[in-house]
């Protein structure tokens, strides 16, 4: 993969037409990206967030709004695994309007959702609830990019669940009820047999 990515580089610096030179910008973009979450899943976070800079760089350098959005999305959940859940906002925050731009209400929802999860462990429950409300909403907005069609509507109500859970243990009690019934549901569209656990929708499988 290293090789390619090299090999990118180098056809980047040679003299093409602009709509070539977007189009290989883009790639070696997507190149960087297969890069980082390879690297994340091995443990090598510092060599993922290498790979997410440069891969950021190059999308938002050739307008590709659609793969910044990607990318941002990426980047807040490795800073959301590891506890950082501010850093996380932020990420999630430039990918929603890099979504928007793009077009991609579902894209947005992604972000959406994920931002309400960074809010609810933050134990800011208004706010979670309504980045919640409003991923539902963007959900419905038309067809999603390539990289969000993993997010279903069983995706949508497993991050409710994931929501209602950490308000649960960090704010409030009660919000056990809509984290069970939202759970519950998820469990129900799986079948009997499936093991699915609250982050299901956005585990590193799917993305």
């Amino acid at each position: 993969m290293l090789a390619r990515i090299h090999r990118g580089h180098e056809l980047l610096r040679a003299s093409v037409t602009e709509p070539l030179r977007t189009r290989l910008c883009a790639a070696v973009a997507d190149l960087h990206n297969l890069a980082a979450w390879t690297n994340f899943d091995s443990g090598h976070v510092g060599a993922a967030h290498h790979h997410l800079d440069l891969a950021l760089s190059l999308a938002e350098h050739c307008g590709q709004d659609d793969l910044a959005a990607n990318l941002r999305y990426r980047r807040g959940r490795i800073h959301l695994h590891h506890g950082a859940a501010d850093e996380a906002l932020g990420q999630f925050q430039h990918g929603r309007l890099a979504a928007r731009r793009s077009g991609s209400a579902p894209a947005a929802s992604i972000l959406s959702a994920n931002q309400a999860w960074a809010y609810a462990e933050k134990g800011d429950e208004q706010l979670a609830l309504d980045l919640l409300g409003r991923a539902g909403e963007e959900f419905a907005g038309g067809g999603p990019p390539d990289w969000a069609r993993f997010f279903t509507e069983t995706d949508v109500s497993a991050m409710a669940g994931t929501v209602h859970t950490e308000l649960t243990v960090r704010v409030r009690p009660r919000r056990s009820r809509a984290a069970i019934a939202a759970l519950t549901g998820v469990v129900a569209r799986y079948g009997p047999d499936a093991q699915v656990r609250p982050h299901q929708a956005v585990s590193s499988t799917h993305v």
